[in-house]
This record gives C-alpha cells, structure tokens and sequence, in this order.
C-alpha cells in the first residue's frame, strides 16, 4: 500500500492493478427499530363534565378535558416552595 505525498488518498496495487481508495470512511449508528407507539383511545369521546362540548383528542387518556381536569401537585423533592 503506498501513500500519496498529496494526501489525495491511498493506492492499493493489486495484481497490476492500481486502485484508488479513499481516505475517508462512512460511519453510521445501528438500526435498533422504531420507537414504541402512542397509545390510542376512541376517537370522537366528549368531556364527562356537564356542559362541557369538548371533543377529546384520540391520545388524551382521561375523561375530561385540560379545564376540568384536577389539580394534580407534583412532588417537588427538595425544592421550596413559594
């Protein structure tokens, strides 16, 4: 194998033959597979709450909507509260 003073590549001399190769190789990251997907609910459901005419979306997994969902207080470990 003989390299190139220029830099250019390298050249393999095979059987009388010379073949050029390059210097810069392909690099690239396993295919693992798809990401798991979102699950789906029924499609066309209205929030439970009276009088409420929302229509939720096929990925929401509650029975209301955002305004008439509970208060939910996260756990805030360590962190002060105002």
């Amino acid at each position: 194998m003989v390299v190139r003073p220029d830099g250019a590549g390298l050249i393999r001399r095979n059987f009388r033959k010379e073949v050029r190769v390059a210097t810069a190789s392909i690099r690239g990251a396993h295919v693992i597979g798809l990401p798991k997907r979102s699950r789906k609910y029924v499609e066309g459901r209205a929030c439970a709450h009276p009088d409420c005419i929302t229509v939720l979306s096929m990925y929401n997994r509650r029975e209301t909507c955002f305004i008439h969902a509970g208060v939910k207080i996260p756990r805030l470990r360590g962190r002060k509260t105002a």
